[in-house]
């Protein structure tokens, strides 16, 4: 992934030289704090690195950065660098909050029939707060840097609700011609949802979150 040897790609503890930052920057990812791996995995292994040995101390004060955000950042580097880009850390962060909406999904769904609901009604209840907990962990976590708040919550929200039902649409179109073409229904599931999830990615990155990019 970096291209040599370094017993602690993950140190916060580094100097470089303006020269080599100027070469790398272009092709860092801004997004987390471990920012040495990037470096390192952005110069192809051209830059000759010397390690110094230190001892690290436990912390006396402040407190650490690791959190869920971190975690998902880190994962995102990782696989981004791994695939060249081809999937970048926000979109990495929409899918797996879009995987925890299903559990969401399936607990609302259960408790609603638990209830007495009749399955469309329940099925709707459940499909809307999904969507609400995706809008909201996305907004908290995929988008912490255009965090929508006050009035812009309750738009943002709405259009979430837009995007996210258009892109189903597509999600049950694409299924339905897959599986008409080859009637293998894990691979017509598996394309519904992944073009459904770009589709939704996609247009929550420009409607949605868009007023707050700079």
């Amino acid at each position: 992934l970096i291209g040599r040897q370094v017993s602690d790609p993950m140190s916060g503890f580094f100097a470089l030289k303006r020269e080599v930052f100027e070469v790398a920057a272009p092709r860092l990812i801004p997004s987390g704090f471990k920012i040495l791996l990037d470096l390192l995995a952005s110069t192809d292994g051209k830059v000759r690195v010397a390690e110094v040995p230190f001892h690290f101390r436990t912390r006396e004060q402040g407190l650490s950065k690791f959190d869920v955000r971190a975690m998902l950042d880190f994962a995102g580097l990782l696989i981004h660098r791994l695939t060249g880009g081809a999937i970048s850390v926000r979109f990495l962060s929409f899918m797996i909050v879009g995987s925890t909406g299903v559990c969401v999904h399936l607990a609302a769904l259960g408790l609603g029939l638990s209830l007495g609901l009749a399955f469309d009604v329940a099925q709707t209840i459940a499909t809307l707060i999904a969507m609400t907990s995706n809008f909201a962990v996305n907004n908290l976590l995929t988008y912490s840097d255009m965090k929508l708040r006050g009035g812009a919550v309750l738009v943002g929200l709405l259009k979430f609700y837009a995007v996210c039902s258009v892109g189903a649409i597509a999600n049950i179109g694409i299924a339905s011609w897959m599986f008409e073409v080859n009637e293998e229904w894990w691979l017509a599931g598996i394309a519904g949802v992944l073009v459904g999830a770009t589709f939704n990615y996609t247009m929550s990155s420009i409607f949605v979150w868009r007023q707050q990019q700079t």
